[in-house]
C-alpha cells in the first residue's frame, strides 16, 4: 500500500516510522508544504494537522480520489463533516476517522464493564492543550453502542452531540 503523511508535528513524527513498517511511505510533508502535487503517488493519506486545517486538507485528497485517514476530529463542525463524507461516498474513497481505542484491551474492559453497572466513572488524565477536542471524542465512540442502545442515535448525530458538547464547555470555561 503506497501512503502519504501529512503533518509532521507531535503526532506525525509518532505515525511516520509506524506507517514505514507497514506501507510504502511515499513522502511525508506539514501542513505548509505542497501535498497536493504528491497525491497521485498514494492510496491512502495519513493527515495529523493541526485541527483547524482537517476540513481543507481532506477535501483536497477526496477531490483527488485518495482514500483518508485522518486523525480526530475530523472537522471543528458537523456540517464540515457531514459534507466530507457525502464527498467520500460521491467519489468512492474511503474516509476514516481515528478510533483506535476500538481496538485496545481498555476497550473490551469497557464493554464488560457496561454489560455488568449502570454507572461508568470516566478519569481524564493528559498534558492536552485542548482535552475537550482531543479527548472527548475518545470517550464519545467508545461509549457510542451504549449511546445507540439507549438514544438510537446514529454515527453523525453522536458527532453534531460531541460538537454541542464541545461548544458548550468551551463557552463556560
Amino acid at each position: 500500500m503506497r501512503t502519504g503523511l501529512i503533518g509532521y508535528g507531535y503526532w506525525g513524527k509518532i505515525l511516520k516510522p509506524k506507517l514505514e513498517k507497514i506501507s510504502n511511505l511515499k513522502f511525508v510533508c506539514t501542513s505548509k508544504d505542497n501535498y497536493e502535487n504528491k497525491l497521485y503517488l498514494i492510496d491512502w493519506v495519513f493527515i495529523a494537522t493541526p485541527n483547524s486545517t482537517h476540513f481543507d486538507i481532506v477535501k483536497k485528497c477526496i477531490l483527488s480520489r485518495v482514500n483518508v485517514f485522518c486523525e480526530k476530529p475530523l472537522t471543528l463542525t458537523y456540517k464540515e463533516s457531514l459534507e466530507l463524507y457525502e464527498l467520500a461516498d460521491e467519489y468512492n474513497v474511503k474516509l476514516y476517522v481515528n478510533d483506535v481505542f476500538n481496538y485496545r484491551d481498555e476497550k473490551i474492559l469497557l464493554d464488560k464493564k457496561i454489560n455488568k453497572n449502570k454507572e461508568i466513572n470516566v478519569t481524564w488524565s493528559s498534558n492536552s492543550n485542548d482535552i475537550i477536542y482531543d479527548l472527548l471524542y475518545h470517550d464519545l465512540y467508545l461509549l457510542y453502542n451504549v449511546l445507540k442502545k439507549i438514544t438510537l442515535l446514529n454515527w453523525l448525530e453522536l458527532i453534531m452531540l460531541y460538537l454541542i458538547i464541545v461548544k458548550v464547555i468551551k463557552s463556560i470555561l
